[in-house]
């Protein structure tokens, strides 16, 4: 249910930024790529919980 919002919600947004973290737990999945893929073109998904793992299916931990 929460996934299906976030989608819906995600259709009419061109940033959305995550900070779902829990320490010493991998990030839970909030931002499914079927979300990703509803939201507007050049639209831009910040994953401030990648170290955990990531709140978006797609996320990428770069080496900075």
């Amino acid at each position: 249910v929460q996934q299906e919002t976030f989608k819906q919600v995600l259709k009419e947004c061109d940033i959305a930024i995550s900070t779902a973290a829990i320490p010493g737990r991998p990030s839970p999945l909030l931002i499914t790529k079927d979300a990703v893929a509803v939201m507007k073109p050049g639209s831009v998904v910040v994953d401030l919980a990648a170290v955990g793992g990531g709140n978006c299916e797609l996320t990428k931990l770069l080496g900075i």
